[in-house]
């Protein structure tokens, strides 16, 4: 059983929450407001999320890149 609870916040960087997860093995992280009320709950399902969408676009800039097309 976990002792302290672990929570991120709003301003917490994407790769901050991922590293916290990995090391943390947790899949949820309650997201607090300044205020310490929750804001929400972000899984790891969407940072992966996030990621592909960020790589798609990556490697759409780099194939219009190649094709001439910038």
């Amino acid at each position: 059983m976990i002792q302290e609870m672990i929570t991120c916040t709003i301003d917490t960087q994407l790769d901050e929450i991922a590293e916290l997860m990995r090391v943390e093995r947790i899949r949820q992280l309650p997201v607090l407001e300044h205020n310490q009320h929750i804001a929400g709950l972000i899984s790891i399902g969407d940072l992966n999320a996030y990621k592909a969408g960020d790589c798609q676009l990556a490697f759409q800039a780099a194939e219009n890149f190649i094709q001439g097309r910038v």
